[in-house]
């Protein structure tokens, strides 16, 4: 049908220029330049930030083997509701992320590099809000018998709920 797809492999970083004849004639558009980058090399380790606090500032870094400048290198992160949190960017080669969560539940983050995504798959962040958990407390007991009260963390987000009851001789005593 006379289309052609044509593809090249750059071996280098650097602009390519394209250039295209028609029976040895000059074709429209041509020649035109093809801005070949390099995506940059990044470590990052992000278990301290695995599980976050909702509202309070949370931070990782990115370390590449170029300096990740603000016009190209882009952190997003989405809430479980779709909401963007804008991070706080300080570009170098080591870039400081900082952040804050609003929302309890699963966040995506994402790196693109010159608007192309530099990562298979979204890494996820989850966050807790121990304002959520409710307590509704047990003002008075018998002794020798089960005293109750109820912790509702269902709203909390994930997490580890840790209760210790101590008498006044502060000694632990044992709950179910």
């Amino acid at each position: 049908n006379g289309k052609c797809l044509i593809s090249f492999v750059p071996e280098l970083p650097s602009p390519h220029i394209v250039d295209i004849k028609f029976n040895n004639e000059n074709v429209s558009g041509c020649p035109f330049m093809c801005e070949v980058d390099e995506l940059p090399k990044l470590k990052y380790d992000l278990s301290l930030i695995e599980l976050v606090q909702v509202g309070l500032l949370s931070t990782f870094k990115v370390v590449s083997n170029i300096i990740l400048e603000p016009q190209l290198f882009v952190v997003k992160i989405t809430s479980p509701t779709g909401a963007q949190v804008v991070p706080k960017l300080i570009h170098g080669k080591t870039t400081l992320v900082e952040f804050i969560v609003t929302e309890v539940g699963a966040h995506m983050i994402e790196f693109f590099f010159n608007n192309k995504p530099m990562l298979e798959k979204a890494i996820v962040i989850k966050s807790f809000d121990p304002a959520k958990v409710g307590v509704i407390p047990a003002l008075s007991g018998q002794l020798n018998s089960p005293v109750q009260f109820v912790v509702d963390a269902v709203s909390a987000g994930e997490g580890n709920l840790e209760i210790s009851v101590l008498n006044d001789q502060e000694k632990n005593v044992p709950t179910q």
